[in-house]
């Protein structure tokens, strides 16, 4: 009979000490699998942080680019605007004299070959000042198109950081969850 409640003892024992084995195998499993996504998890966030660092980086040079850029702009859009005052004064000017010299030949106050050459010369001078007046503008729509993609890059780094800032705080909720889950882990193998 005590052989027999040995025995049954013995058996009882043994499967509890088998059902702790597997019972324990399995927390050492969970385990390595979590410190596994652990270190996973804090791997994707240094590359996160470092991926947003050179965002933030691009993105304040291309601040400070654009602002640079918009100064000089604004100092070239006023040197222009200066310009183009003075050809379109140069250019009255010259309408001016061109009309009192067709008076003049429509006049014959003066002789012909002289009136035609200085006519000649005056409407060449207007046409060069006016082709100058044209470049002009031409250079200013350039510096407006070049300001305009410059605020659309920095647009799409503000975006890009956005992004990646979004990135980073998922990956620092995941790293949370799953040190949160380690420390259970452990918690439970060492019981």
């Amino acid at each position: 009979d005590s052989e027999e409640e040995e025995g049954v003892v013995n058996q009882a024992a043994a499967a509890v000490s088998q059902a702790l084995v597997e019972r324990n195998n399995e927390l050492t499993a969970q385990l390595s699998s979590l410190t596994s996504d652990n270190a996973n998890l804090q791997h994707q966030l240094s590359e996160a942080e470092e991926r947003l660092s050179n965002v933030t980086q691009r993105y304040e040079q291309s601040t400070e680019n654009c602002q640079r850029e918009k100064e000089v702009r604004a100092t070239d859009l006023t040197g222009f605007n200066t310009d183009k005052a003075v050809l379109t004064s140069q250019i009255t000017s010259l309408e001016r004299e061109l009309e009192v010299l067709q008076e003049r030949v429509s006049s014959k106050s003066s002789t012909q070959e002289h009136s035609h050459v200085s006519m000649a010369k005056l409407r060449a001078e207007l046409t060069s000042a006016q082709r100058r007046g044209d470049a002009l503008d031409d250079e200013k729509i350039d510096l407006e198109t070049t300001l305009e993609e410059l605020v659309l890059d920095k647009e799409q780094l503000r975006e890009e950081k956005e992004m990646l800032e979004d990135q980073l705080e998922e990956c620092k909720i995941d790293l949370e969850s799953v040190q949160l889950e380690l420390e259970d882990a452990r918690g439970q193998l060492e019981e």
